[in-house]
């Protein structure tokens, strides 16, 4: 019989680099690093496996985008009128 200890390790080491990977500026360097030198351990795939979520989310957000600058959809609650007041809020302090 396994110890269960190694399922559990392995869940904490996926949390631990997950959350190595998501610390800003070095994050993706360390990344980036895990991808090159350690490419076929675990270390490895989880840092492919974030790179391709990064890279699926950058082009969901980039065609939303996209679509949202090329429609003309006015939000009901900016409308030119009700935003005049808060256009005016600094002159008025």
């Amino acid at each position: 019989m396994k110890p269960s200890t190694i399922a559990n390790a392995s869940l904490l080491l996926t949390i631990l680099f997950l959350i190595l990977f998501s610390i800003p500026y070095a994050g993706f360097f360390i990344m980036l690093a895990c991808i090159i030198f350690f490419g076929s351990t675990h270390a490895g795939k989880i840092a492919k496996m974030y790179l391709l979520f990064l890279i699926i989310f950058a082009v969901i957000i980039f065609v939303l985008g996209f679509i949202e600058g090329w429609t003309d959809y006015q939000f009901p609650f900016l409308q030119g009128d009700e935003l005049e007041a808060l256009v005016n809020l600094p002159l008025i302090a």
